[in-house]
């Protein structure tokens, strides 16, 4: 019996401790190759994402999946499919090219204001710092209006950069150090960012029963049964009544905390270091 129920244990596990990462990003920002240096794997083929790939690897003690979906054009449609479930995104951004920052501003806002992806963390990567065209990421932070956004959606942003310097000593790669900050923010907010999860579930799944059925719901009673908003809500879930199941960000998420912009200690002259984080009290 001891063992069986080990076994049951183990398997159950899994599901709630590996923290599901996003990555994104247009195409051509460099999402395959940072999704390489934070698993510490070498990367064998070079071809275009098609879809989705999955990466594994241990931040920490903690186990993380990381899913990286394509950036082409045709792709950026099923970004949304994937925002349900992750507790945090990876937003790739390749700083050389101009016209690739300007596309990243406006697909940046409109992740930052998505109902399911409000309250999770962003790690925002300024890739290809080794190119001698690229901004540094005090620039990024101005362009992609990322101060502005944290404090309007209430979403923990930090900004690290992250290059090919083939390992010369006086360049700043802060892949790692922003990947561990992803992960610890995440911990600290998982209770508030699974109660978001279990609360947009509830409601997808109450929505599939209600188009399932053979007429729309009105709410009137009938001798037929008709679907109940409480029996499909989680106990953990704020509650939210029939007549506000379109979301309201103002009133779901309604926290009034500060957010506040902090530059970090300066390690190397031109490779700074911008941090917008929220303060849970």
């Amino acid at each position: 019996m001891g063992n069986c129920f080990t076994r049951c244990f183990m398997r159950v596990q899994p599901e709630e401790t590996v923290l599901r990462l996003l990555i994104v990003g247009l195409e051509n920002a460099g999402k395959t190759e940072i999704a390489h240096k934070i698993c510490g794997s070498i990367r064998t083929e070079f071809l275009q994402t098609k879809g989705c790939r999955a990466f594994h690897t241990n931040i920490e003690g903690t186990r993380v999946q990381l899913s990286e979906v394509g950036g082409a054009q045709e792709f950026l449609d099923i970004w949304k499919y994937y925002f349900l479930d992750v507790y945090g995104i990876l937003f790739v951004v390749d700083s050389s090219n101009i016209n690739c920052i300007n596309q990243s501003y406006n697909i940046f806002e409109r992740l930052m204001a998505h109902d399911l992806l409000v309250g999770k963390p962003f790690l925002i990567i300024a890739n290809k710092q080794d190119l001698p065209c690229s901004i540094d990421c005090i620039d990024l932070c101005e362009c992609m209006n990322v101060e502005v956004l944290a404090n309007k959606y209430r979403n923990p942003c930090m900004i690290e950069v992250c290059g090919n310097w083939n390992n010369s000593d006086d360049a700043y790669d802060g892949l790692q150090s922003g990947i561990r900050w992803l992960v610890k923010t995440i911990l600290m907010n998982k209770q508030l960012i699974m109660n978001s999860i279990k609360f947009h579930r509830g409601i997808c799944e109450f929505e599939s029963i209600l188009k399932a059925s053979r007429r729309p719901w009105t709410g009137l009673s009938h001798n037929r049964s008709t679907p109940s908003l409480k029996k499909t809500r989680p106990k953990t879930a704020p509650f939210i009544s029939p007549t506000h199941l379109k979301l309201d960000v103002n009133r779901v998420w309604n926290r009034n905390i500060p957010v506040f912009v902090r530059a970090s200690p300066i390690i190397h002259p031109e490779k700074t270091t911008i941090i917008a984080v929220t303060n849970a009290h």
